[in-house]
């Protein structure tokens, strides 16, 4: 849920709604892009620097357009090392430092350059690359530019001058390992 300036923004359901407060309009969307797979399932929102509204979905992340009503698709390559089936769902979306910080369910984090959107660079960071756990509830920077996140696993900061993690649990004097999605809040 997000209110940003006079609109109100929702998933439900996996359908995105935006609520105009002024004239009591209503729009709701269920698929976000095309591509060789649908980009349906909304699972998370996030508004950028730029006043864009950036949509998770099924396969990746989708940039609405609110002139045409349509949504630009960014599509994340699937992991071929999961079970065929593995649920994939983004938990979180997050802007720093010009780029897009994406989490998910089973998949690790996404990270998306804002700087060409015509051929943005994505990666994907995962356990093999220092986290405890590839599912990321939640991301939040601090004041020295690092990213603290909430996973299954513990907490993880990023060092992202470093490209280094440090990994938080029970050790480190954590009451419970596993986070709850938004836990941050």
């Amino acid at each position: 849920l997000i209110l940003h300036e006079n609109n109100l923004y929702l998933t439900y359901g996996g359908s995105l709604l935006i609520y105009n407060l002024i004239s009591g309009k209503i729009q709701g969307f269920s698929e976000f892009g095309t591509g060789k797979k649908p980009a349906k399932n909304a699972t998370a929102i996030h508004i950028d620097e730029q006043n864009r509204l950036w949509v998770g979905v099924s396969n990746g992340i989708s940039l609405f357009e609110p002139a045409s009503g349509s949504f630009q698709h960014f599509p994340f390559e699937e992991n071929q090392s999961l079970p065929l089936g593995t649920y994939f769902m983004v938990l979180s979306i997050l802007e720093h430092q010009n780029k897009l910080w994406v989490g998910t369910f089973n998949s690790g984090l996404w990270v998306m350059s804002l700087s060409d959107l015509s051929e943005p660079k994505i990666i994907n960071i995962t356990d093999k690359n220092g986290l405890p756990s590839n599912t990321i509830y939640s991301t939040l920077p601090d004041s020295k530019g690092n990213l603290w996140m909430s996973t299954n696993q513990g907490i993880a900061k990023f060092e992202i001058n470093k490209n280094l993690f440090t990994n938080f649990g029970f050790g480190d004097g954590l009451p419970q390992e596993e986070f709850n999605r938004l836990a941050f809040t």
